[in-house]
């Protein structure tokens, strides 16, 4: 059971009330003597009201099976049958009592989902040496097939007091959705390796989706890589300093079929006219889709060429993995491209985008202590990626949050009115102007990412510890945004008038005028700018504290080996410049569009651990 996060159903959660009411004001006791709510003001809950009132129920039942059976039908050659599934049962419940602050008669939603996947593989795989070759081939099938169920039922005005049925709901509404998606795929590798320092791998594919129109249904993409261990060939008494030596480098191409069911038709949807929905007065009432189907969508695919070195040094005490990557997207599957009022339709999906990615991975592990009782083994990584929009639909420049010839998902909105050289221009009140043009705001893309982990061992112990780093990658911070009108955020503590820092437009020099802090922060809330916060961060992942008993003690007992591990995860972080907790929290959910975008989600929590663990 969880409380709900940002405002549901249009009504505003726990942690949005809270944040948005005065922190002198106490919320209890939550109702006045005749039994209404006592809130601050109009419009909003009692947060302790909200937390005997509105919930959300999750509840899963999940089953994932996998057999596998293998047949060797000699030395070289075997046949294998791989079959997996993935069902599923979730039931979604939410309720909303009737509440005399928002005058609401209550609800009830049910939200039922039956999911069933299925995937098998067949696989052929051949090993020969021959000679000083060592070759490997493979060829298979795969079968992939998803269905999902959705049924959704609502109940408006709940006549009967802590009744959580449906049956007591005055009016009653429901959908369903159910689609069938089917994926057949034949692929087939080959590596082969020369005295095991020259390797050469190939791989094809060729795919049938069922949402890609039928001319466009199947598709091929491949592979092929290469790489050489220079290190076979150095002389032995370079073995200490260089033991491992690698290069290697790939070029892939890969076809996707990112498009949801029924993307190549215009169904029909319950309808919804001047605000009345059907069924209406037990007439039902259909109206095709307003995104028009693209019966001629085929596949995307992403090409990407890779370079990369491995080495190890000092007696293996140093480990290097180094990667260059050169990614590109092509023939991109857009989803809600908009389409002219006169043709009926909002918009529809087409293939254009190109997207570019280039990047940089860096991993180094280490073992910078090793004695007979005592062990330090450090990993560290460093990951930098920088992309860009290339190509949209024709001379399409933007859609939404992607722009040709910016990152993918920047932020475009309300900004500041600047000087050429950046400075916010001031008027003669003291307020900063608004720029008459929206503009790019922000990118939620990381400028890198880092990770840091230590293992220390000593005899029966083990403590390991991780960081997590993230530089740079904007947030808007929706809270902040509003927290500016309502005069919480911390930055608006200080009530004294404010000389905003910029070039006054009277005078054209630096701004003297000071403009009360109410007016500036409620001018504030109006714009996106100011909500836009640098979500740096350091955190300690987790850390994790093992003792493996000795054999010496579990001699009489059935057991071969045991430990014990105790773990705690997010206990600590640090993001200096975001203002709402945890810069990774999101209401918005995990999709692309939802990026970076934050909304009154509660704060990440700590969580501890014990695992005991036995081996007969």
């Amino acid at each position: 059971r969880r409380t709900p996060e940002g405002v549901t159903f249009g009504q505003p959660g726990p942690i949005f009330v809270t944040y948005n009411q005065p922190i002198s004001w106490n919320p209890k006791p939550v109702y006045f003597p005749d039994g209404r709510q006592r809130v601050f003001r109009t419009g909003r809950n009692n947060p302790y009201w909200d937390l005997d009132n509105v919930y959300n129920k999750y509840a899963v039942n999940r089953f994932i099976p996998v057999i596998s059976f293998n047949y060797q039908l000699n030395k070289w050659l075997s046949v294998s049958e791989r079959l997996g599934a993935d069902i599923f049962a979730e039931q979604d419940n939410y309720r909303s009592s009737p509440s005399t602050a928002l005058n609401t008669s209550g609800r009830l939603v049910e939200n039922n989902i039956n999911y069933r996947q299925f995937n098998s593989d067949l696989i052929v795989s051949a090993n020969k040496k021959l000679g000083d070759i060592n070759l490997n081939l493979i060829f298979g099938n795969n079968i992939y097939s998803t269905y999902s169920q959705r049924v959704n039922v609502e109940g408006a005005g709940l006549t009967v007091n802590d009744f959580d049925n449906m049956s007591g709901a005055s009016t009653i509404t429901a959908s369903e959705k159910h689609f069938l998606q089917r994926k057949v795929g034949f692929y087939t590798q080959a590596n082969i390796e020369f005295r095991e320092f020259l390797a050469v791998s190939a791989t094809g594919r060729y795919d049938g989706s069922s949402v890609l129109a039928s001319e466009n249904a199947f598709y091929p993409y491949g592979s092929v890589a290469g790489s050489f261990i220079f290190s076979k060939l150095l002389p032995a008494s370079l073995s200490r300093i260089l033991p491992f030596g690698k290069l290697r480098v790939s070029y892939a191409t890969v076809g996707n079929d990112n498009v949801g069911v029924y993307a190549l038709n215009t169904p029909f949807v319950a309808a919804t006219i001047d605000n009345i929905q059907f069924p209406y007065q037990s007439q039902a009432g259909f109206l095709q889709s307003a995104i028009l189907g693209n019966a001629n969508l085929k596949n995307e695919r992403l090409n990407e060429f890779e370079l990369g070195l491995e080495a190890r040094l000092f007696n293996n005490k140093l480990g290097i993995e180094a990667s260059y990557f050169n990614r590109k997207s092509v023939d991109g599957i857009i989803p809600g491209v908009s389409l002219s009022a006169a043709t009926g339709f909002d918009g529809t999906t087409v293939n254009s985008a190109q997207i570019s990615n280039k990047g940089f991975e860096l991993l180094v592990t280490a073992a910078p202590v090793r004695t007979k009782y005592f062990s330090w083994n450090l990993t560290a990584s460093f990951t930098h990626i920088k992309n860009k929009v290339l190509e949209l639909y024709g001379d399409l420049p933007s859609l939404g949050r992607i722009i040709v010839g910016q990152p993918y998902n920047i932020f475009y909105g309300s900004r500041f009115d600047r000087t050429a050289n950046g400075e916010v221009l001031i008027d003669g009140d003291g307020l900063p102007i608004l720029d008459d043009t929206p503009g790019i705001i922000g990118d939620a893309n990381p400028d890198w990412l880092a990770g840091l982990t230590n293992t220390l061992n000593y005899k029966q112990f083990s403590l390991s510890f991780f960081f997590d780093i993230k530089k740079g990658g904007d947030v808007f911070n929706s809270t902040e945004l509003n927290n500016y009108f309502f005069g919480t955020a911390k930055s608006t503590e200080d009530r004294n008038p404010i000389v905003y820092k910029g070039v006054n437009i009277t005078d054209n020099k630096p701004n003297t005028v000071a403009v009360s802090a109410q007016e500036l922060y409620r001018y504030y809330s109006d714009i996106d700018e100011p909500a836009m916060q640098d979500a740096s961060y350091v955190k300690l992942r987790n850390v994790s504290v093992a003792y493996n008993f000795e054999k010496r003690l579990l001699q009489k007992s059935p057991f071969k080996a045991a430990s014990v591990t105790l773990t705690g995860r997010n206990l600590w972080i640090y993001a200096p410049d975001f203002t709402s907790g945890d810069p990774e929290g999101s209401t918005n959910g995990t999709s692309n569009e939802s990026q970076g975008y934050y909304g009154y989600a509660y704060p990440s929590t700590k969580s501890f651990n014990i695992t005991l663990k036995f081996d007969f």
